[in-house]
């Protein structure tokens, strides 16, 4: 990732399992990072629960990558949001 990342200083934004990577590149090279956002993210390592559920969600990717994202919306958004964003959709 921080070979990718811009070079020099960057802002960084990590949501959900991002944020575990946000945090890992402010281990690895704080000085690059001139400001960091960590959104629905947690510091602390999955339960042995959520890793189970998380390796789930990988292998179901790996055929079935709609159900993964149908499987995840109601955890990101509400269900009237959900809703809106539908009706809005384009065709």
């Amino acid at each position: 990732m921080l070979s990718q990342a811009p070079a020099g200083r960057f802002a960084l934004a990590g949501l959900s399992m991002g944020g575990y990577v946000a945090l890992e590149i402010m281990r690895q090279a704080p000085e690059r990072v001139s400001a960091l956002a960590l959104l629905d993210t947690s510091a602390r390592p999955d339960t042995p629960e959520a890793t189970q559920n998380r390796k789930k969600l990988m292998q179901r990717a790996e055929t079935d990558f709609p159900g993964v994202i149908d499987a995840l919306l109601p955890k990101l958004f509400t269900r009237q949001l959900r809703v809106d964003l539908l009706v809005s959709a384009p065709n």
